[in-house]
Parts: structure tokens; C-alpha cells; sequence
């Protein structure tokens, strides 16, 4: 009967949203209506918007059907999965980032650097265009392996079961190998930087333990499992063992030690012989390598290198310029108190070997100038000039932290001492220029028209900005006026152009586009609008940037070893020069020093990397002295295949269908069940049983219809119809609600049972209503809810009649007897009209409050209808504010206020741990209320490890204080006042807290998650 009791406890809460109190939460904003349609090939159902009689738009989507079709016959053949897909794959196809976040099939807070995904229900690939076109190659390649990989696994019950065994590393990784024997890499990125660190060390290798139980990353991990066997046990044995537990061999070890004929074992019962050689093949492959190689700080026959980077910084610096007139002085994206950060430091001078110096040091008296000496010394040598928390002024800076790595910097200095970068705020990117001073005001805060702004450049005189956007997911080089803020293409090609950087007198900008697979430079004269190629063949150039002279680029090129090594290029000399700076992890953004070409500025991935005695890798900036060049080389054009892989689409001829260009198909709703139960039963004494829910949405998601139906004979019955539309900015839904059961169902607690009051327990709560609701978000912060409808409620008393009440009134609390006044007068019907406004920007860390405030005030407003309708007005407000002191702790603040003009209000129902902490759940009870509470939280335990290595925790501490005061409206009797304090322990959802009470600290046990 309880296991019956708390199901159908669970069940009223699954539609029951718009009414409940205190909703905070984000928002998804819809910033466009998207005119979609639907492309059909071969193989695949593509939703898209572009315009196809667009030559550009066009031009993207015949490059995805040629990709899509051009790697599936592989996916699905023989050597692979040996999976025919009776069905159209679907694929959604969004030109932004902002687009796709608006999407009800996204999260809205879904990171930039994430291209794609397949989600397992519809198996549908949703994936948005605005990447570099080889890297977007890769990422549609790496998803449809996943669409194989599920439409596998759902093929029957055996392979269902067998997913919750496989390691998602072993998916990821699965998906990434697949698609590297497809579409291997052209150029170095973050992963293929990550695999070479951790496979040139055997103490950063993940062992099986480590993969099995996800211990690693399983994009580089799993995949180099995957390209031992192929190297060990010859090609195709990566795919074998992939493929064999994807179709339900359950055991990996089994399959490894299949394949490998016993030389790895199983490592399923023991790891040593597969570890063994696993780390040994990678250690032979990378670690003298890695050994050989120079390391950034090393004074070599090539360079004289120094570290530059603040001292005492433990976090990795990135896309750093110099920002100074007389070129002392850096600006860069690294991690501060709130998260990422642009900041500005010294470039430090370069202080020779003396006693006299030492000696300087040694003495805490002496007066000189530490800073010269030191590069952490005094204080502010690091100023952050954006220190603010989000979202104001934006939720998140564009920098390599937040986004999928791009060529150039992403920020840019005048000579004047203005600082420009972009930042998502609202619907894309703006172009932010502040101060370089300490607190960053800001001067400038520029909407933009295009998309995905990135990359900004200074013109010489500070009136314009160069930069990289897109536009119907086409990137092209950018300038905006300052002064008349017109904005205007100046590359307006195919290719994806990015980085520009324009030259000391003005006249030039040399930028990055896309030479087939490969990346190259461009020069752009800004006299007659021409463009020409500057660098080719086959390897990528990345990240130029100009001499003070305008005579040399210095930049990035992968043409040896494919790792970032550093080049320059001599305008009128059309050469290349090589410097011998091959750091095993490659370096980044290169700069001349002020006034010079002899020496440059670069950021490093290295892995010696020291804080406080810890080895780790990061990104760091060096000074680098260039001595001798390895090569000088004539700029010449070999006319070589601009083609990396002979797999790749460019072999693959794909038109369009004309019949399917030139007339928009609307796609079809397609209408599918997402979710849903049936539970029937009966018994001799309360009859018929049961509950169900059931949910029906749209292909999109944007419209979705929700049943249930919860009946326990006539002792407790719940009907429920919600539906929702998200198409537009405005969501808008519909709630019918029926409800017959005992009242202490709604207000059951977990860890209380119900709550301590007879009448709660006794009375029955009868409600039909419909309510029409809408919602408008002003931002993913901020919305505005409206609401109206009709409510007819009734308690139902049994024989408590007024007339017993009254004769027996000695017998009840004073609280009872205004609680029975108050459902007594309760039944009748209403046509209440409601708006509430809301802002939450809390962050979180861990699961757990970090940072911000959160508020929600609302007003509802019965009008008189006449006859037997209630009349009212009931105002609310509730408010949060975390603050977080240090990394780990919190000091919270809540603050409640409810008030009405009903007789039959709301009833507020406290104690336990929602409020009140250590009263007894429903000791307090009323209809208008203020309340405060304070909590400072801190850690305790990060995890408690068990035998076997399973942990629980984090547990964490608290201390609290809550006061307030409650009562019903239109009454006599006093106000109950009501103060708690203590402390606790929680692990969520559990929670123990000591509150002081009749003089002594007594124990409560909870079951919640808090706030």
C-alpha cells in the first residue's frame, strides 16, 4: 500500500509545473524563426534552412549530401558494421551556434566547441554549420559512426542490454578511430596535442583500469586502444574488436585477448600483460621523441628561449598580443576568480647573472625595483580587466577556453590603449573595446548583424576593426567603422577565411582561408580590394601576425612532423624561413617583439610545467631569440593535391536535386511517442488501480502533448493534459487539470511522511481547472510569465461540519481553527489572472550553487465575476543570493515574502527542511508569510573510498539560521514567530542537521536537495 501510496505521490508531480511556487531556472531563447525544410537523399532525411537558389547556401548543403553519402556505403559495409539501415538517417542542420542553442533539441547552454551529437531516442544527428569546413567533415563523420553504432544497438533486446556495459570512452573513442581511418587529421589539434602528451609519458597512460571505468579521455584514450591493435595485430583489428562488442560480445578483455591470440591476455581478469604492452608501444613511439626535442626555455644554436609568464600562475595563458605603445606589456585570455578572464601583465626584462643582484635579494631592506627581478613581485602584476560575473555584461568571452580552438588570436590592442575582443551576449557574439585598465570600462558594445564574430584587428589609426564572421555559415574577413559603425565584407568568397590581421601602414591584411583541406595565407590589398595566396602545398599555415616594419609575417606552419613549428615570411623577398623551434606540443600565436625581427612572443603546451612542487601541462608564453634558421626557402607554388584522403567527398560528384532546390518542402511534423507507462491493477478493497503517463512530441520538439492519469479507486484520483509550443520566442501551453485525493498528498515530504496537522491529514482536496499559460524570455537570464484560466476548488471536511467545529472548538489548535475557516470558505470557482517575473543567474559548481542571484515575483489577481467566484489578490516574491568565498565555500542567502487578500488563499505549509529546519514538518502553517534564512556551506570529505575502489561523496558542511514569520489572513490570533539555528552534514540528497531546540541541540534527519 506505501510502495502503491508514494508512486502515485510521484506521479501528480510530473505536469503540475505552472502552478508550483518558486520556479527559477534559465531560459531557451529562440532568437528567429527558421524556415525549415526538408532535403531527401539516398540515405538520409536532411532538415535544413538555407536558401538553395543561394549559390553560397547552396554550395554548403551539396558539400554535406556529397559527405553524408560518400561515407556511408563504408559505415555499413562488410570490412565495418556489416548494417544495412532500412530507414532514412535524420540529420538537422543549424547555421549557428545561436540557432542551435534555441532549439528545443539542444541544451541551451551548450558549449561552441561542441559541432554535433546524435541522441539516442530518434537517433537523430543534430549538427550546425559554422566550423572550419575540414574540421565540420570530421565531426558529421564522427556522428553518423554513431548513428551506426545505435541504430545497432537498438536493434534487439541482447544489444539494448549490452550498451550499459560499454564505456562511453569506448563509443567516443570507437567514433573518432572510425572516423580517422576515413578522414584523417590535416592539421594538429588539441586531441592529437593531448595523445602525444600522454602517450610520451608511461606515468600518463590510462591503464585498462582507467578506460574501462572511464578514467580517461575517451575521444584520445579509447582511440589509441583502438590504433594499438591495428598497429600490433595488423590493420582492421581496431575495427573487429569495435564492431564485435557493439553487435553484444559483452566481454572486452575476451574479445582483446581473441584478437590478439592471447599476446594481451584478458585483461578483464588481469591487466598486466595488456598494460604492459600497451605502454610500451606508445612509449617506443613518443617518448624519445618528446626527449629529443628542444623545450622552450633552452638556449640552443636555433633560439634563446625564456619563460615570460607571471610567476606563481598556475593557469594556461592563451591568445596573447601585445598591448602596450612601447610593446612592454601583454594582454591574453587565462583563469581568474570567476572563471575565464582577459588580462594584462608585464613582459619582464631579461635580468644577467650578478652577485650584487643576490645579494639584493637576500636583503629584505634593500630598495630597488623587485618587479625586474621577479616577475610575481608587488602587487597587480597580473590586472584582470573583466572581472565581472556573468551574464553582465556577457555570458562568456570568446576565447580558446570557451570555443573549439580557431586560427589567430581572438583579441586585439590599439595604440592608444583600447582593447577589443568579442563576447556572446543576447542573440551571437558583440564586439566588446574597453579600457586597459584595471576593471576594463567599457567603450564600446557592438551588435552585429552577422555571426560568430571572431578575431578582431586594429586598423593603425584605431578607427576601424578587421575581423572574421559568417553569414549563412560563410566565413569571410570583416571591417567595421567605428565612427558610422557600418559594416562591410571584404573577402565575400567561399572560402573560411578567418584571422585577419592588418599591416603596419594600413594598406594590407593578411589572413587564413581554406585551400581544400588545408589552411593557407591570404593577402588582402585594402587600395583595390584584390586578394592573393600566399602560402601552399600541403600542410596548414595558421596565426600570422606583421613586424613592426611591415617587412615579415611571422606565423605557424604544420609542414614538418605535423606540429605547430614557427615560420616567417619575407615580403620582398618571397621567402620562407623555418626556425627550429619543434617543441613536442607544438606552439600557438605567435608576435614579433617591439621594433624588432629577431625576436618573438609564443605560447607553448608543454608538460614540465611546476606549481607548488606539481608536474602538470600548460599553456605558457616564451620569449624566443631567434639565431639560425634550419631553411630559407623560395614561396613556390607545386600545384600539389589540395586533397588530404582519397576517401574524401571532393571524389565524390554529388548535384542537388533541382526538383528539391528550387521548391521548399515543408517537412512534416512527424508526430512520435516519447515517453510513457501503463500500471494497472486491483484489489477486493479499494477497487480499480493504476497510472500512466504518456508523452507525444513533434520530430523538433518544439510542440509536445503530456497525459496522466493516476487512480486509486475513489481514495485518490489524478487526470492531467498539458501541452506546450516552443516554435517561437513566445512558448505558449494549455494545463486541464482534474484532482480528488487526500490534501496531505500535497504536501508529503520525503523524509516527514505528511504533515503534523489534523485537518491536512483528514481533509480532501477536489480541484478542476484549465489554465493558459505563456512565457517570454528576455534573455537565457531574464523572462516574463503570464497566466489565466478557470479554478473551481473544494475541501472536502467529511462530517466536520461548522456547526461540530464549533462545539468541539476546545479540542483544536489555534492554527486549526483558522485553517478550518479557511477551507470552509474555500469552494467556489475563480477566473484568476497571474504574471510573475523572473531572473536567475545562479552557477553552478559540482551540482551545487557557485555564484549569483536568483528572483521570482509574481502577482495573481481573481477578479469578482459575481454569484458564488472568489475574488483575490496574492502577491509573492522569493530571492537568492549565493556568493562564493574562495573555491570551495558559500555564504547563501533566501528571503521569502507571500501575501493575499483570500479567505481561501494558498496555504503555506513549513517546517522540516524546506524551512524552519529542526521544527516538525507542518508545524508552522499559514497563508501569508516572511522568511529569511543564511547558510554558510563549506567542504568536508571530497569522497569516501571503499574497497574495491567505490566512493561516495562529496560531503560537505553548513551552518544556518532561518526566521520569519507566518499567518493567515483576515484573522485575530497572533502571528507565529519562529527562529532556528544549527548545523549540519549532507551528502545530497541526505542531509542531518543538529537545530537548537527547548535549549538542547536535537537531531533531524532530510531527505532533500536543498536550494
Amino acid at each position: 500500500m506505501l510502495k502503491k501510496l508514494v508512486i502515485l505521490l510521484i506521479s501528480i508531480f510530473v505536469l503540475s509545473t505552472v502552478n508550483a511556487s518558486a520556479q527559477f531556472g534559465k531560459n531557451r531563447v529562440v532568437n528567429r524563426k527558421l524556415d525549415w525544410q526538408i532535403y531527401h537523399t539516398e540515405h538520409f532525411g536532411i532538415r535544413h534552412y538555407f536558401d538553395l537558389k543561394d549559390p553560397k547556401q547552396y554550395e554548403n548543403m551539396r558539400s554535406l549530401v556529397a559527405l553524408l553519402e560518400s561515407q556511408y556505403p563504408w559505415f555499413g559495409s562488410a570490412g565495418v558494421f556489416d548494417h544495412e539501415v532500412k530507414e532514412e538517417l535524420p540529420v538537422v542542420v543549424y547555421e549557428t551556434h545561436s540557432d542551435l542553442e534555441g532549439s528545443s533539441l539542444a541544451d541551451p547552454f551548450i558549449p561552441e566547441g561542441v559541432g554535433a551529437f546524435v541522441e539516442w531516442a530518434q537517433v537523430r544527428m543534430v549538427a550546425k554549420a559554422d566550423f572550419d569546413p575540414q574540421l565540420l567533415k570530421r565531426i558529421v563523420t564522427h556522428e553518423l559512426a554513431h548513428q551506426f553504432q545505435m541504430k545497432i544497438l537498438k536493434r534487439g533486446l541482447k544489444e539494448m542490454l549490452n550498451i550499459a556495459s560499454l564505456p562511453n570512452g569506448f563509443i567516443e573513442g570507437g567514433a573518432e578511430y572510425l572516423t580517422g581511418l576515413r578522414l584523417p587529421h590535416t592539421r594538429d589539434d588539441i586531441r592529437d596535442r593531448l595523445m602525444r602528451m600522454m602517450a610520451s609519458d608511461i606515468h600518463n597512460l590510462p591503464s585498462w583500469e582507467d578506460l574501462v571505468r572511464d578514467r580517461a579521455n575517451g575521444y584520445v584514450a579509447w582511440k589509441m586502444v583502438y590504433d594499438f591493435l591495428d598497429a600490433e595485430f595488423g590493420p582492421g583489428t581496431g575495427i573487429k574488436f569495435h564492431v564485435q562488442a557493439i553487435k553484444g560480445e559483452k566481454d572486452l578483455g575476451l574479445s582483446i585477448y581473441r584478437l590478439s591470440k592471447g599476446k594481451l591476455g584478458n585483461p578483464t581478469k588481469n591487466t598486466e600483460l595488456f598494460n604492459q604492452e600497451f605502454f610500451n608501444y606508445y612509449n617506443d613511439k613518443y617518448e624519445l621523441d618528446r626527449a629529443s626535442r628542444p623545450k622552450p626555455y633552452q638556449n640552443t644554436d636555433n633560439f634563446k628561449g625564456r619563460n615570460v609568464t607571471p610567476l606563481e600562475h598556475p593557469y594556461p595563458i592563451s591568445s596573447a598580443v601585445r598591448c602596450s605603445s612601447n610593446g612592454n606589456q601583454f594582454a591574453a585570455f587565462t583563469y581568474q576568480k570567476y572563471g575565464v578572464a582577459l588580462v594584462t601583465f608585464p613582459i619582464p626584462e631579461e635580468i644577467l647573472y650578478s652577485e650584487d643582484i643576490n645579494d639584493k635579494l637576500t636583503d629584505r631592506k634593500a630598495k630597488f625595483d623587485e618587479k625586474k627581478l621577479n616577475r610575481d613581485n608587488g602587487k597587480k602584476v597580473i590586472v584582470n580587466l573583466t572581472p565581472q560575473m556573468v551574464p553582465v555584461p556577457y555570458e562568456y568571452l570568446l576565447s580558446p577556453f570557451e570555443v573549439w580552438p580557431k586560427n589567430g588570436t581572438h583579441l586585439a590592442c590599439s595604440s592608444d590603449g583600447r582593447i577589443a575582443f568579442f563576447a556572446r551576449t543576447g542573440r551571437d557574439h558583440m564586439l566588446y573595446i574597453i579600457e586597459n585598465k584595471e576593471g576594463g570600462k567599457i567603450l564600446h558594445k557592438i551588435a552585429l548583424d552577422v555571426n560568430q564574430g571572431f578575431s578582431p584587428s586594429f586598423s593603425p589609426d584605431g578607427k576601424r576593426i578587421y575581423f572574421s564572421a559568417m553569414s549563412h555559415a560563410v566565413a569571410d574577413i570583416y571591417v567595421i567603422d567605428l565612427e558610422s559603425r557600418e559594416v562591410t565584407n571584404l573577402t565575400d568568397d567561399y572560402r573560411y577565411d578567418t584571422a585577419p590581421v592588418v599591416s603596419p601602414d594600413g594598406t594590407q591584411v593578411v589572413y587564413v582561408g581554406n585551400d581544400g583541406d588545408f589552411n593557407h595565407l591570404f593577402m588582402l590589398n585594402l587600395t583595390d580590394g584584390s586578394k592573393k595566396q600566399i602560402t601552399f602545398n600541403r600542410y596548414n599555415d595558421s596565426s600570422p601576425s606583421w613586424s613592426d616594419d611591415g617587412t615579415q609575417i611571422v606565423f605557424t606552419s604544420d609542414q614538418k612532423d605535423k606540429i605547430w613549428n614557427l615560420y616567417t615570411l619575407d615580403l620582398a623577398q618571397n621567402t620562407r624561413t623555418q626556425w627550429w623551434i619543434p617543441f613536442f606540443g607544438g606552439i600557438e600565436t605567435p608576435m614579433y617583439a617591439f621594433g624588432v625581427t629577431d625576436k618573438v612572443y609564443l605560447i607553448v603546451y608543454r608538460n614540465d610545467d611546476t606549481f607548488h612542487g606539481q608536474v602538470y601541462p600548460n599553456y605558457e608564453i616564451f620569449e624566443e631569440k631567434l639565431k639560425a634558421p634550419v631553411s630559407v626557402e623560395p614561396i613556390v607554388d607545386n600545384k600539389e593535391s589540395n586533397v588530404y584522403s582519397f576517401n574524401s567527398d571532393e571524389f565524390f560528384d554529388v548535384q542537388l536535386d533541382p526538383n528539391q532546390t528550387q521548391v521548399k518542402t515543408k517537412p512534416p511534423e512527424d508526430w512520435m511517442f516519447d515517453g510513457g507507462d501503463l500500471y494497472l491493477g486491483g484489489n477486493t478493497i479499494w477497487g480499480m488501480f493504476g497510472r500512466s503517463y504518456l508523452s507525444f512530441t513533434n520530430f523538433m520538439e518544439t510542440k509536445r502533448h503530456m497525459f496522466q492519469f493516476a487512480s486509486y479507486g475513489s481514495f485518490f484520483r489524478n487526470i492531467e493534459y498539458a501541452y506546450v509550443n516552443q516554435e517561437n520566442r513566445l512558448g505558449k501551453g494549455l494545463l486541464v487539470k482534474y484532482n480528488s485525493y487526500p490534501l496531505y498528498f500535497d504536501f508529503y515530504d520525503f523524509s516527514e511522511g505528511r504533515p503534523d496537522n489534523f485537518l491536512i491529514e483528514n481533509a480532501r482536496w477536489n480541484e478542476k481547472s484549465v489554465t493558459v499559460f505563456g512565457q517570454y524570455p528576455f534573455s537565457k537570464w531574464t523572462r516574463v510569465e503570464l497566466f489565466t484560466g478557470f479554478r473551481s476548488v473544494k475541501y472536502d471536511l467529511g462530517g466536520l461540519t461548522p456547526e461540530v467545529f464549533n462545539e468541539f472548538e476546545d479540542l483544536f489548535s489555534d492554527t486549526d481553527k483558522q485553517l478550518f475557516r479557511i477551507m470552509n470558505r474555500a469552494s467556489g470557482p475563480s477566473l484568476p489572472i497571474g504574471i510573475a517575473i523572473v531572473r536567475d543567474t545562479v552557477g553552478s559548481r559540482s551540482a551545487h550553487p557557485f555564484h549569483g542571484n536568483a528572483l521570482r515575483a509574481e502577482v495573481l489577481v481573481a477578479p469578482p465575476l459575481g454569484g458564488s467566484s472568489k475574488k483575490y489578490v496574492t502577491a509573492s516574491a522569493e530571492a537568492r543570493v549565493y556568493r562564493h568565498l574562495g573555491a570551495s565555500s558559500l555564504l547563501a542567502l533566501r528571503g521569502e515574502l507571500k501575501t493575499t487578500s483570500r479567505e481561501s488563499g494558498e496555504i503555506i505549509v513549513t517546517g522540516g527542511a524546506d524551512r524552519f529546519r529542526g521544527r516538525d514538518w507542518g508545524s508552522v502553517i499559514g497563508n501569508q508569510l516572511v522568511y529569511g534564512s543564511v547558510e554558510l556551506r563549506f567542504p568536508l570529505v571530497d569522497a569516501l573510498v571503499f574497497p574495491g575502489g567505490v566512493g561516495v561523496g562529496p560531503f560537505r558542511g553548513l551552518f544556518f539560521a532561518d526566521a520569519g514569520i507566518a499567518r493567515f489572513s483576515n484573522e485575530n490570533f497572533p502571528a507565529q514567530k519562529i527562529t532556528a539555528y544549527g548545523a549540519g552534514i549532507e551528502f545530497k540528497p541526505f542531509q542531518v542537521i543538529w537545530a537548537r531546540r527547548n535549549g538542547k541541540m536535537v537531531p533531524s534527519f532530510y531527505i532533500t536537495f536543498g536550494w
